[in-house]
């Protein structure tokens, strides 16, 4: 027999992660075992589940249904790093310095020195909804950033990471901040001038990796399965060296830490 049960359970689950992650992940588990103990009493009446019109034995209904927990367990684990991020976030929502390096690429991504998509979403935003949006996504990965190396005049933020599960990154068009699993926040990132890149690479395979050479020789490579990809990083690299007063004297080091080489 085929019952709606599976799918009814999947779109409530889905509503309520609506209202909250950790809530929904919860519910993940709840209706799991639900539809565990359905589908036993199911084949103990001696009838059969069916997915897709394809009969499944019991011991695959099982198997299923435990594949099903680890992946109500990843939720789950994902939820929980969103909800810390997401109260650190509203930690440093009224963090000053953080709000004016965002203030100040509203004002520059508007006059248009990012991207027309970037120009656009600034210019349908009022000045605090754009702040208040993005340090309710990573602000206090800005406040963090900043704090090692503030903004100069007319830079402004590329990219950021946003998501719980990866590794954080902010990029600015003279600067990358990385912060890897090997320092992690509230350690001191990782600050790259841009305009001291001399090769950079990002590999996504794997556990990921990102493998930067310096202009004095120096190599920073870390595991890493979020940062820039490489053609935006190198257009404003160049445009970086042409335009950049901040960066280090020749030959000096970045303090990267032991996975230096």
């Amino acid at each position: 027999m085929f019952n709606p049960v599976i799918i009814v359970a999947i779109i409530l689950q889905s509503f309520i992660s609506r209202a909250s992650k950790v809530a929904g992940a919860i519910a993940g588990y709840v209706l799991t075992t639900g539809i565990m103990i359905w589908g036993i009493s199911v084949y103990s009446d001696g009838n059969q589940i069916a997915f897709f019109g394809a009969p499944l034995p019991e011991e695959i209904f099982v198997i299923l249904c435990l594949v099903w927990y680890g992946f109500d367990t990843k939720e789950f684990l994902n939820a929980k790093k969103a909800e810390a991020k997401e109260s650190e976030n509203k930690e440093a929502l009224l963090d000053p310095a953080a709000r004016e390096a965002w203030a100040a690429t509203w004002k520059l991504w508007k006059e248009g020195q990012y991207s027309p998509t970037a120009q656009t979403e600034a210019s349908k935003l009022t000045l605090d909804a754009f702040v208040n949006g993005y340090m309710m996504k990573c602000g206090r990965l800005m406040a963090q950033a900043i704090r090692q190396r503030p903004l100069e005049a007319g830079e402004f933020v590329v990219g950021v990471t946003t998501k719980a599960n990866l590794d954080d990154f902010l990029l600015t068009n003279r600067t990358l901040y990385l912060f890897t699993k090997d320092n992690p926040i509230p350690n001191p990132a990782i600050v790259i001038p841009l305009r001291e890149i001399d090769d950079y690479r990002f590999n996504t395979q794997g556990t990921g990796r990102v493998i930067i050479k310096l202009r004095s020789g120096q190599i920073i490579d870390h595991k890493m399965n979020s940062a820039p990809k490489q053609d935006i990083l190198n257009k404003f690299r160049d445009a970086a060296r042409a335009t950049s007063t901040w960066g280090m004297a020749s030959g000096s080091q970045i303090d990267i830490g032991a996975t230096a080489r």
